[in-house]
């Protein structure tokens, strides 16, 4: 998904993130945020952003660092 953002594929980050599992939610809100910002949908990033916030703590499965 980072390439798909850093391409400037918001779109196309918003329909594959809505198919995924909540396995990585926290990640995945994070890039929405972002995607939306890039988007000029301030608002709407900064609601995304808030519930990565949130999310995260309670996601005991996420890990660090570089994606394999």
């Amino acid at each position: 998904m980072p390439a798909v953002y850093r391409e400037g594929g918001g779109e196309a980050l918003r329909a594959n993130l809505a198919r995924q599992d909540d396995s990585g939610l926290a990640y995945d809100l994070y890039f929405l945020a972002m995607s939306h910002h890039r988007l000029g949908e301030t608002a709407r990033a900064r609601d995304y952003y808030d519930w990565a916030v949130r999310w995260a703590p309670l996601q005991r499965d996420l890990r660090g660092g570089p994606a394999r």
